[in-house]
């Protein structure tokens, strides 16, 4: 690739019979990216050497950034963590990120000053238009406590994974920005699922405790289907009321069982019971990523619990007007009867049917 800058599959005995990947001085051994720089770039080298196909690559590449915008991907493989030296930066331009959030660190605790070269652990998160990237880098914890911050995508995709991306596959004739420049985007991608969404008779209540301008929206599919409709469920799914509690339910259960896995793994690591909360919070734990993404599921559930309780309530509704209908229908029968009786001149006695008597 460059002076100092190698990699390729290697086999160091004759009997070997898959190749080692093997990589000098580029992202995949530098400790100053983050791991999902490492993976994709990893992942792209193997697919070339193993395929030669650069429309697999780009596949690989569009499926990965479409996780990324959709919010389905995990905060520990875009943690920076580079080295952090107090005391010898200039007051003249802005401090390196990390250096940002030491600082906030040890304004709340003026004991938590970091080691001389020590790593400190940082995402960039969405901020205004126009925001220095100083001021969008909050440590990790703080991602997990503010629901309205989010991983900033588009700084990720466009100056973390595409630039080096490009240092490889220009050699060969590919220009990966304008792979991601050209594939089809979502245009509320970076929002969140919708069962984090509010409910739609809540609007009121969002607006006014919005924080930015992505709370004034709410997502416009089915919560079951899909399909695009101006309220949380569609008319079809309204209507198949026995589908849709199904599908509703079903969520519940699977979200509240794989939270009960994971404070399981947690439990036994802390040595606490299970009805202890877990109190860790390893930023080296996949674990608890996966338990904190969870326990937001969780929370957000009450929307849905919300939802069935409101099917419920007009499904009986509309059980007792349907019987209602039902006995009016009857009793305008039966009035008819009569009046058909009174228009011929014979008594409802003279109608019905004479029992013999012995």
């Amino acid at each position: 690739m460059a002076k100092k800058r190698y990699v390729g599959f290697k086999f160091e005995n004759p009997d070997d019979k898959e190749p080692a990947f093997d990589a000098k001085g580029i992202e995949t051994v530098r400790r100053d990216g983050v791991p999902a720089q490492k993976k994709m770039t990893e992942t792209c080298l193997k697919i070339l050497f193993r395929t030669q196909d650069l429309s697999e690559i780009k596949d690989y590449c569009c499926r990965t950034w479409g996780r990324i915008l959709e919010n389905k991907v995990s905060v520990q493989d875009f943690i920076f963590a580079k080295e952090v030296k107090m005391g010898t930066y200039s007051d003249k331009v802005p401090p390196p990120p990390g250096v940002t959030v030491a600082a906030r660190r040890m304004l709340e605790d003026p004991n938590d000053e970091p080691q001389y070269g020590e790593r400190i652990p940082y995402v960039i998160a969405r901020g205004e238009p126009g925001a220095r990237l100083v001021d969008r880098a909050i440590a990790p914890r703080e991602l997990f406590r503010d629901s309205h911050k989010r991983l900033d995508a588009a700084y990720y995709i466009s100056r973390v994974l595409i630039p080096p991306l490009e240092r490889i596959f220009n050699l060969v004739g590919a220009d990966v920005r304008s792979w991601f420049d050209d594939m089809p985007k979502s245009l509320r991608a970076d929002q969140p699922d919708i069962t984090f969404s509010p409910r739609k008779n809540r609007r009121s209540i969002m607006i006014a405790n919005a924080l930015n301008i992505d709370d004034h929206f709410t997502s416009s599919h089915c919560l079951i289907c899909g399909t695009f409709t101006p309220d949380v469920l569609c008319e079809v799914c309204r209507c198949d009321y026995a589908s849709t509690m199904s599908g509703l339910l079903a969520r519940v259960q699977k979200t509240e069982a794989q939270l009960k896995d994971v404070h399981l793994v947690c439990g036994s690591c802390c040595g606490t019971s299970s009805a202890e909360p877990v109190q860790c919070e390893s930023l080296d734990c996949p674990w608890m990523y996966e338990r904190k993404k969870l326990e937001s599921k969780t929370e957000a559930l009450t929307t849905i619990h919300d939802l069935i309780e409101e099917m419920e309530n007009g499904w009986f509704v509309g059980d007792s007007e349907s019987d209602s209908e039902t006995e009016l229908e009857s009793e305008g029968a039966n009035f008819s009867d009569r009046s058909i009786i009174a228009y011929s001149g014979e008594s409802e006695s003279d109608s019905r049917p004479v029992t013999p008597v012995a």
